[in-house]
C-alpha cells in the first residue's frame, strides 16, 4: 500500500502593499455597475429597447432586464450613496475633501454595523478600516449624524412640552457622537 503525503495548504494573505490597489479595483468595478444601471434606466426611460441597450453596452439582454428590474423595484438604488462616494474617492475620481463633504451632505443614518453589515454605517466603518477615512473624518460624519439625531429627540420632547436645557443637549450630542465614532473605529 502506497502512502500519500497530504500537504496542508496555508492561506496566504494578500500583501499589504497590494491592498490599496485591490480597494481601487473593487471601487472601479462597483462604480461601473452603478453607471451601467443608471444608463439602462435612462435609455429605457427614453424609449430604447432592452436589446438595443444591451448591444451598445456589450452585455446580454438578460443583464439589461435584470438591471431594469432592480431599478424598478428599488429606484433609490440610483441615488448617491455612501458606497458610491467612498468608491469614487478610492478610485481617485474625487478628492478626500470632496468625499468628506459629500458624505456629510448624504445624511447618513446610524445603525449598528454588526447587526446591519450592508448598511451605510458599515460601509463607513469599512472606509475607515481601508484608510479612506481618518478617525477625525469619522468624527465629523458622526457629529453631523448625531446632531440630526439629537435634534429629532429634542424636537419630540419639545412637542410633548418637556423642556430640555442647553447643557443637557450638548451632553447628549457629545455622548451620541462618541458612541457613533466608537462603532466606526
Amino acid at each position: 500500500m502506497r502512502k500519500v503525503a497530504v500537504v496542508a495548504r496555508t492561506r496566504k494573505p494578500v500583501p499589504d502593499t497590494l491592498k490599496s490597489e485591490a480597494v481601487r479595483i473593487r471601487a472601479k468595478r462597483e462604480l461601473a455597475e452603478l453607471e451601467q444601471a443608471r444608463f439602462v434606466a435612462k435609455a429605457l426611460a427614453e424609449g430604447a429597447s432592452q436589446e438595443s441597450v444591451a448591444e451598445v453596452l456589450g452585455v446580454s439582454q438578460a443583464t439589461v432586464s435584470r438591471l431594469s428590474s432592480r431599478v424598478k423595484t428599488k429606484p433609490a438604488s440610483l441615488r448617491p450613496t455612501v458606497a458610491e462616494v467612498v468608491n469614487r474617492a478610492a478610485a481617485k475620481e474625487i478628492s478626500h475633501a470632496r468625499m468628506l463633504r459629500e458624505l456629510q451632505n448624504l445624511r447618513v443614518a446610524y445603525v449598528k454595523p454588526e447587526r446591519f453589515p450592508d448598511s451605510d454605517w458599515a460601509l463607513l466603518r469599512r472606509a475607515v478600516q481601508e484608510g479612506l477615512l481618518t478617525r477625525a473624518d469619522a468624527r465629523k460624519v458622526a457629529e453631523d449624524t448625531a446632531r440630526r439625531f439629537v435634534a429629532r429627540v429634542t424636537g419630540s420632547m419639545e412637542l410633548e412640552d418637556q423642556a430640555i436645557q442647553e447643557p443637557a443637549v450638548a451632553q447628549m450630542l457629545r455622548e451620541t457622537t462618541d458612541r457613533m465614532v466608537s462603532s466606526l473605529v
